[in-house]
């Protein structure tokens, strides 16, 4: 059981060091690694983001401009109403 646990906490520790975080804010033009070279939009950091990411966005609203499908919101509303 002991084993079980040490192996149970080694590999969270593991994932945890892997996962970033992704800075956000709006009309920058960065790489995102930090609140000075921040993504400027929030679908840039969606791209890029793996599970374990975190994204942390500055101040305001800040909305994806695609959907999971790959569609923008015009797109995915003429793909809903057709079908």
């Amino acid at each position: 059981m002991k084993r079980t646990l040490t192996l149970a906490v080694m590999v969270f520790v593991v994932v945890q060091l892997q996962a970033k975080i992704i800075y956000v804010k709006a009309g920058n033009n960065g790489n995102g690694k930090s609140w000075k070279s921040a993504l400027g939009n929030l679908q840039d950091a969606l791209v890029v983001a793996e599970p374990e990411d975190e994204i942390w966005v500055a101040a305001g609203v800040y909305y994806p401009t695609m959907h999971s499908t790959g569609l923008s919101p015009p797109q995915r509303h003429w793909l809903e109403a057709s079908l």
